[in-house]
């Protein structure tokens, strides 16, 4: 099986548009799988949701702006993400609010062959962003049998490797790995919709479990036609959330 997975697209439609249409066709996958915020932030959260769940039919598991939008809860959140997440819920009908309250939360298992999450596998909401925070989540893929988890939230594309025999965990560097055994994964795909690493590209992985290999990827679209979009919305803070897709912050 080919895996295609794809995380924090947050209602960007032109990212979303040129994954799916130009760059997916070319990929052979057999199944998406998308780690949750198909909205927030940006302009196109009805496009988007479309596209995910309907035009790709991607296995998707809910993103903390996807539950805080359908669920009308913002308690957790900054005041731009609060003030976007309410202004996407003006813009998405009562049917969408219910299909994104619908959505699972994780983690979840994928066919037996890896877990996802949008945080973390112990906490949805919870940011994985260093070796000292992947330790709980390595200890439940072992307690829970599995090699791999796919995780979003952090809008960062990274790979983390543990060694269980000598509980060793490294960060690989390198885009395409082969998955060793007696060692266990956890791997951001990065952000389709709003890149944090000061790269503009949007970023999704690609897992081939015939291979057994993990490669993570990057991609440009017209992100300028996402700003403009942004701007013409006017949005809450719509400047700002417009450049930072120029910088990837």
């Amino acid at each position: 099986m080919r895996y295609v997975i794809i995380s924090d697209i947050h209602s960007n439609y032109e990212s979303l548009s040129t994954f799916a249409y130009t760059i997916l066709p070319g990929l052979k996958a057999d199944k998406i799988v998308c780690l949750g915020d198909i909205v927030g932030y940006n302009a196109d959260p009805d496009s988007c949701m479309n596209t995910i769940l309907r035009e790709l039919s991607a296995l998707t598991i809910r993103g903390n702006h996807d539950r805080a939008v359908g669920f009308d809860d913002f308690s957790y959140f900054s005041e731009k993400a609060h003030a976007a997440g309410k202004w996407t819920r003006k813009h998405l009908d009562h049917s969408k609010l219910d299909l994104l309250k619908a959505l699972p939360a994780g983690p979840a298992d994928v066919d037996g062959e890896f877990t996802i999450s949008h945080g973390s596998a112990t906490d949805e909401d919870k940011y994985i962003l260093t070796k000292q925070h992947t330790e709980a989540e390595f200890s439940w893929l072992k307690n829970n049998s599995s090699r791999i988890l796919f995780y979003g939230h952090t809008h960062l594309q990274k790979i983390f490797k543990m060694k269980v025999k000598t509980k060793e965990i490294s960060v690989v560097g390198e885009k395409n790995i082969k998955v060793e055994k007696g060692s266990l994964y956890i791997v951001n795909p990065g952000s389709i919709g709003q890149p944090r690493d000061r790269n503009p590209k949007a970023g999704f992985a690609i897992f081939d479990t015939d291979e057994m290999i993990i490669k993570v990827t990057r991609y440009e679209y017209d992100f300028k036609t996402t700003q403009r979009k942004i701007l013409d919305s006017r949005m809450p803070y719509a400047e700002e959330l417009a450049a930072r897709l120029s910088f990837g912050i």
